[in-house]
C-alpha cells in the first residue's frame, strides 16, 4: 500500500521497515498488513531489505512500468515474491534468524486460508496463490501436491458460482480425476442455471484446435482432456453465431 499518513498500526509497520533497511530517514512506497489490518512482521522487513540492498532508484522504476494498469495490484505482488527471494539470498548471512522468520511467515501463509471468508477467497489472484503457495511450500520443505485437492476446488468452485462469474477450468481431467467435471457441474448448478452457456476447446494453439458451445447440463457429460479448457458463462452470457459472448456490463443509454 502506498504511505502518505500513517495509522497507528502503519507506524508499527514502518517501524519493522526502518529497523530492517537501517534507515530512520526512508520514505517506503509500500507497507505490509494482514487482511486483519496488522503489520506482517517478515514482509515489512522484506522491504526494508530491498531499501538496503537494492536501493531506491531500481524498486521505483519496476513498480512504474505498470502503475496505473488495470493489473497493477497483481503484478506488485508477483514483483515483491521475486524480491523477496533476492533480498533474502544477500541478507541471510549476515542475519541467520532470518531462516527462522521465512519459515514462520510460510507456516502463518497457509494457516491464513482456513480464517478466509468466501469474499476473500473470491478476491484473490489465483496466478499470484498459486505462486506464493509453491513459493512458501518449498521454504517449509514440502513438495507441492500433484492435485490441487478436491475440498479445495470444490469451494472455490462454490464462491465463483455464488457470484455469477465466469468460471474458467484448466486441465478438467485425466486418469487420477476423470470424474472432476461431473463432480464441478453438479455444483456449480447449485447456483447456476442448467441452460448456462457453456464451452470447450481442445489443443489451443496446436494443430487440430477445435471448440464445442453447450449448456451446463450438457457440459457435464461432456468428454475432456489433459489439453481441454472449459469455460462456464454466467447468467448474462449468451450464445451469438456459434460462440460464447459475455456482455462486459456497460450501460447504453
Amino acid at each position: 500500500m502506498e504511505t502518505a499518513s500513517y495509522s497507528a498500526q502503519q507506524r508499527r509497520a514502518i517501524n519493522l521497515v526502518w529497523t530492517a533497511s537501517g534507515d530512520y530517514q526512508f520514505e517506503p512506497q509500500f507497507l505490509a498488513l494482514k487482511s486483519n489490518g496488522e503489520p506482517d512482521f517478515y514482509m515489512n522487513c522484506v522491504i526494508g531489505f530491498v531499501h538496503k540492498w537494492l536501493g531506491d532508484e531500481m524498486p521505483h522504476r519496476l513498480f512504474a512500468l505498470w502503475a496505473g494498469d488495470a493489473r497493477q495490484a497483481m503484478l506488485d505482488d508477483l514483483a515483491w515474491l521475486a524480491l523477496e527471494n533476492a533480498v533474502y539470498e544477500k541478507e541471510l548471512p549476515v542475519r541467520p534468524v532470518l531462516a527462522q522468520l521465512r519459515c514462520a511467515h510460510a507456516a502463518a501463509f497457509f494457516a491464513s486460508e482456513y480464517q478466509l471468508s468466501r469474499q476473500e477467497w473470491m478476491s484473490k489472484n489465483q496466478l499470484v496463490y498459486s505462486l506464493q503457495s509453491a513459493r512458501w511450500r518449498s521454504v517449509l520443505g514440502q513438495k507441492p501436491p500433484l492435485l490441487t485437492p478436491w475440498e479445495k476446488i470444490e469451494k472455490r468452485l462454490l464462491c465463483a458460482s455464488e457470484a455469477d462469474f465466469v468460471i474458467c477450468l484448466y486441465n478438467p481431467s485425466s486418469k487420477k480425476r476423470h470424474d472432476y467435471l461431473q463432480k464441478a457441474c453438479d455444483l456449480m448448478m447449485r447456483s447456476k442455471d442448467p441452460d448456462t452457456v457453456c464451452g470447450t476447446v481442445s489443443n489451443i494453439g496446436r494443430e487440430g484446435e477445435t471448440f464445442r458451445v453447450m449448456t451446463l447440463k450438457e457440459l457435464r457429460d461432456t468428454r475432456v482432456d489433459m489439453f481441454t479448457t472449459v469455460y462456464i458463462g454466467n447468467s448474462q452470457t449468451k450464445m451469438l453465431n456459434g460462440k460464447m459472448v459475455t456482455p462486459r456490463g456497460y450501460i447504453h443509454g
